[in-house]
């Protein structure tokens, strides 16, 4: 299964804000977001990107072009650079929902699972992270 990684260009600006002077713009996507110090600021930008293109997919809305980190309008004293987001990871990290399913099983099979101890859903969760090769 090929892994869902994006990589877009974004402008921080410093600013004369005491409590949140780092200010990010993702160019591509028209939208901003702030930071503490500049390792925040850059976090902020990746959860924020994640979000935005999340809710693209879900539109069914096709992602922007990434601008080429050359091309980006600047103005004097801005810091452009790259962030890289990994959506299937973001998705993994906040959507811990459970969701109920039916399976079926042969009798002879539940019974020794249940002889054993055994949790279905914990088998189950096991068995499609390996197959979908994301143990």
């Amino acid at each position: 299964m090929k892994r869902k990684n994006i990589v877009y260009p974004v402008i921080i600006r410093k600013t004369d804000d005491k409590e949140v002077p780092y200010y990010v713009r993702i160019p591509d996507f028209d939208r901003s977001t702030q930071g503490v110090d500049l390792s925040d600021a850059l976090f902020m930008a990746e959860d924020l990107l994640c979000c935005l293109a999340i809710d693209y997919e879900e539109e069914g809305m096709k992602l922007p072009p990434a601008t080429e980190i050359d091309a980006v309008d600047r103005e004097n004293g801005d810091i452009v650079s790259l962030v890289a987001a990994d959506l299937d990871e973001y998705r993994r990290l906040q959507d811990t929902t459970a969701v109920r399913k039916n399976v079926s099983l042969p009798a002879w099979l539940s019974y020794r699972a249940e002889k054993a101890g055994l949790s279905l859903s914990s088998v189950l969760q096991s068995a499609l992270k390996q197959e979908l090769h994301l143990a």
